[in-house]
């Protein structure tokens, strides 16, 4: 850290233009020794402290200043770091860390089956709760209402975590089976918003047969823990499938429950093999969040902020 310091203070630059002003003042007290018809022997010792050209101690505060500078500039950058990826501020009144954006979840009633799509170190890996889960939509062949149906199950699936979940616009990005984390030319600096795409099982082949949507998250490693923790991840669904399913009875209710269940995935939850709940791998029931779901959900939405 020692030398990691004086190397951002320009130590190195410093002590190299010490030396050489040392060197100018010692050619000039000795081309001054000489003159003045001295024996040539003599030692002359050059004064210790920094010494400017015209022989007069260099004041300390333009390099003090210079160090401040570099420091204060690496603080609003450090400041900057902390602000975006953590959430943390730094203000004349102190250092504040991040606040829940929703009140925390905690289910209550008879418990249920839930399982997690990952665990780390004995604890579901979530997502952030002091952060925003932003998501693009493809819609480009989405059914008709895709919209509504969409933001119903984001606030089932809010009201079941207390993780804000917000599309914050379209996108014209496709469906891959593998996404990069980070797509700067497209989405800027950071991790790259939740992609929901809908899409045809011939653009995709994990939707043929019956499968009418897919979801989960990409968890990466994190913080001075290195804790893993959810930063992105997709929602593809059939939009054929929807189509044919929306007109039919009760078809909206089906159709945002396949919403939700892949929300469900998105946020972290596996399957079950309860058939009661939402997230039963063979579901043909459920309309709505069963209580094992809920419980699940309530623990992912209650993640650490750091």
């Amino acid at each position: 850290m020692g030398r990691t310091a004086d190397r951002l203070t320009m130590g190195p630059w410093r002590r190299r233009r010490d030396l050489a002003r040392r060197l100018a003042e010692l050619d000039r007290l000795d081309l001054a020794h000489r003159a003045s018809g001295a024996d040539p022997h003599t030692v002359v010792s050059l004064p210790v402290g920094r010494v400017s050209v015209a022989g007069r101690r260099a004041r300390p505060f333009a390099t003090t200043l210079k160090a401040v500078v570099v420091l204060g500039l690496l603080a609003a950058g450090g400041s900057a770091l902390l602000r975006s990826e953590f959430g943390v501020t730094i203000g004349l009144d102190g250092v504040h860390g991040p606040e829940r954006l929703l009140e925390p979840v905690h289910a209550a009633g008879p418990g249920g089956s839930h399982a997690f799509m990952m665990e780390d170190r004995g604890r579901p890996v979530t997502y952030n709760p002091c952060r925003p889960i932003d998501i693009v939509v493809n819609d480009a062949i989405a059914p008709p209402e895709a919209g509504h149906l969409v933001d119903e199950a984001i606030a089932s699936v809010e009201r079941a975590t207390g993780l804000r979940l917000r599309v914050i616009g379209t996108t014209d990005e496709q469906p891959a089976e593998h996404r990069p984390n980070r797509q700067q030319d497209r989405y800027g600096d950071g991790w790259a918003p939740v992609l929901l795409a809908w899409t045809t099982p011939e653009r995709d082949a994990r939707l043929k047969g019956d499968i009418a949507g897919i979801g989960g998250s990409i968890p990466v490693s994190t913080g001075m823990s290195g804790d893993l923790r959810y930063v992105t991840g997709i929602v593809f669904l059939d939009a054929p499938q929807f189509r044919n399913l929306l007109p039919q009875v009760a078809g909206w209710e089906r159709a945002r429950a396949i919403v939700m269940h892949e929300l469900g995935h998105l946020v972290g939850l596996a399957h079950v093999d309860d058939p009661m709940e939402l997230m039963g791998e063979q579901n043909m029931i459920p309309l709505d969040f069963g209580p094992g779901d809920l419980q699940g959900l309530a623990a992912l939405g209650n993640g650490s902020c750091l």
